[in-house]
């Protein structure tokens, strides 16, 4: 699938022989965190045409848009 171009695991196995099948991302999907003080940092880049449905390790949900975001939460 990484050959192929892919950024997800496909749907379909049949596309690892043959042509890509679904999922195939619109652009790179970023991601990194770190604790420190008693909080937790997401830095997440989400890619143009797409959202990202963020679950932070307090128990809140958050719809992230296109474009680069920073979410904050305590740590529990």
């Amino acid at each position: 699938m990484i050959d192929r171009g892919a950024t997800t695991v496909w749907e379909r196995w049949n596309g690892v022989d043959g042509i890509p099948f679904e999922s195939l991302p619109y652009r790179r999907i970023e991601s990194a965190w770190r604790l420190g003080a008693g909080q937790f940092e997401l830095s997440l880049t989400v890619p143009p045409g797409t959202t990202a449905e963020v679950a932070l390790p307090d128990g809140s949900r958050r719809t992230a848009a296109p474009g680069r975001h920073t979410l904050r939460c305590p740590v529990p």
